[in-house]
């Protein structure tokens, strides 16, 4: 046998040698790690180089400063100051169409705006300190995703943070004071977070959302702002919860021309309007599907749903139809409201909403809902209100159950609508009645108990086809049921006694009721 290894260690070495001849490159060594130290800034400039960038001492400039078009890079104030010299057009520090920039640790004073992020996909602002600015403190636009400002203290100028044409950006744990206008202000960014933001004297508003699908605003306080605590207009699935905000100008919270919003578990106190409104709320249902039929010949595009039949194919476009799919019901749930001026929770022009598990006390109505439909309301706490426990004004088709109204200063409950259920109810020692149901027909009143009420227990007027059945008027100050102008009713098998003037009265006028067996 031949002895190959000699010959090949030889052709190895030559082959080598030849490469390194013909190259001019020497051997190589071990990799030279790159110099990741940070770049001393003085003096405003671009950067358009990767790495992380501290200031060396305070800045002061008469023009944007900072203009960031590289990936990756990271601004440290080293907890220095940037100051507007005079009328400055631009921002302190701008970042554009970059990804994966942050900037941290430094303060900004006197700017029309400290820092604008356009067009940026990932990245923060944390730890950043802005007085005085005169447009907005912080703007997220041009398309930003995945952005998130955090621990920013924002103060004494006109608006805090502006997002805007963007999506999937978060502002939290941060504070705003002393503002000429809104605090954080959200348009057309879907997916925007506002969470466990402190909010003071903010002449515009503490948060402002339009056009926007999916946000979440959440266990923020938000005290003494001139306008709306929070104001949503033309959202979808949006979700409110857990804030807590005191002596608004304005509204504590409000929603309109909206579908599918979440309104739960906020405190809304002294309010000098309604604590929480809805107006123009519903549920979207799916739009109808559309589809395209294609020959089996025809290939169609990647990401559709494709349903074959024997002579076709069928293929519906999934993107399309995510945006048209039903949102869930509108919902204000467990939140509590006390001493606003006007309404606890009001619901106008608006369907399918569920009002459920709210305490009410202390405000003008506890529950006002008018000119709406397929309303319920179940389980909520009306107590001490100025006026009455809950009203429907012109309210139709809804389910009003397992509420308690006491002690309120008018009625315990108010009705004025057609086909509205009233179930297993309380109305306990209001100022006048129990239940005032008033040019209304086809409702019915089951299970309730309406007792020791300063007036009647079930005051009906100009009421047709109403059934009153299985109720319980004891103690009442005037008549335990009284039908006034009211025809065509049954009102059967109640518990009605020891009312101080009458158990049951028919007045003059109330014709072709069914009225038996209510006693004790």
């Amino acid at each position: 046998m031949r002895n190959y290894s000699n010959a090949l260690l030889s052709a190895t070495v030559v082959l080598c040698a030849l490469l390194v001849a013909t190259s001019g490159v020497a051997a190589v060594g071990p990799p030279v790690a790159r110099d990741t130290s940070p770049t001393s800034l003085s003096t405003c400039t671009t950067i358009d180089s990767p790495g992380t960038y501290t200031l060396s001492g305070d800045v002061r400039a008469s023009a944007s400063c900072f203009e960031v078009t590289a990936n990756d890079v990271t601004i440290d104030g080293d907890g220095h100051t940037m100051t507007a010299n005079g009328s400055v057009t631009g921002p302190a520090v701008r970042v554009s169409g970059a990804s994966n920039v942050d900037v941290t640790n430094v303060s900004f004073a006197g700017w029309r705006t400290a820092v604008v992020y356009d067009g940026v996909s990932g990245g923060t602002m944390s730890d950043v300190r802005v007085s005085g600015a005169v447009v907005a403190a912080i703007t997220l636009q041009g398309g930003t995703e995945d952005v998130t400002v955090s621990n920013a203290t924002i103060s004494a100028g006109t608006r805090g943070v502006v997002v805007r044409d963007a999506s999937s950006v978060a502002v939290r744990e941060s504070s705003f004071v002393a503002l000429t206008s809104t605090a954080v202000s959200v348009s057309n960014a879907d997916g925007t977070v506002v969470a466990k933001n402190d909010i003071q004297n903010a002449s515009g508003g503490g948060v402002d959302v339009t056009d926007a699908d999916s946000v979440r605003i959440s266990e923020n306080e938000i005290g003494d702002a001139a306008a709306a605590g929070i104001d949503l207009a033309r959202t979808q699935n949006a979700t409110v919860s857990a804030n807590t905000i005191t002596r608004t100008s304005g509204v504590g919270i409000r929603v309109t021309d909206s579908t599918g919003p979440r309104v739960t578990e906020n405190t809304v106190t002294e309010s000098a309007a309604i604590g929480v409104a809805y107006r123009h709320v519903s549920v979207r249902d799916p739009e109808p599907v559309s589809y395209v039929t294609y020959e089996h010949s025809v290939r169609p595009a990647v990401g559709n749903a494709v349903f074959a039949t024997s002579e076709s194919v069928i293929v519906i476009d999934m993107a399309a139809l995510s945006k048209t799919a039903s949102t869930p019901q509108p919902l204000i749930a467990n939140n509590t409201v006390t001493s606003n001026d006007n309404h606890g929770v009001l619901v106008s022009n608006s369907t399918r909403v569920a009002v459920r598990g709210n305490d009410a006390s202390f405000d003008n109505d506890g529950i006002h809902v008018r000119q709406s439909a397929e309303i319920t309301l179940t389980d909520n706490r009306l107590y001490n209100n100025t006026d009455d426990g809950l009203v429907f004004s012109f309210t139709d088709e809804s389910l009003v159950a397992r509420n308690n109204a006491t002690r309120n200063g008018d009625n315990g409950f108010y009705l004025i609508g057609q086909n509205d259920s009233v179930v297993d109810n309380v109305g306990l020692r209001n100022g006048d009645d129990g239940v005032d149901v008033q040019n209304s027909m086809l409702d019915s009143l089951t299970g309730n108990t309406f007792s020791e009420n300063g007036d009647d227990g079930v005051f009906l007027r100009h009421v047709e086809n109403t059934t009153v059945r299985n109720n319980t008027m004891r103690q009442n100050t005037d008549d335990g049921i009284d039908l006034q102008a009211s025809d065509g009713n049954v009102v059967r098998d109640n518990v009605v006694c020891f009312n101080w003037d009458r158990d049951v009265r028919v007045r003059t006028g109330s014709t072709n009721n069914d009225v038996a067996n209510n006693d004790c």
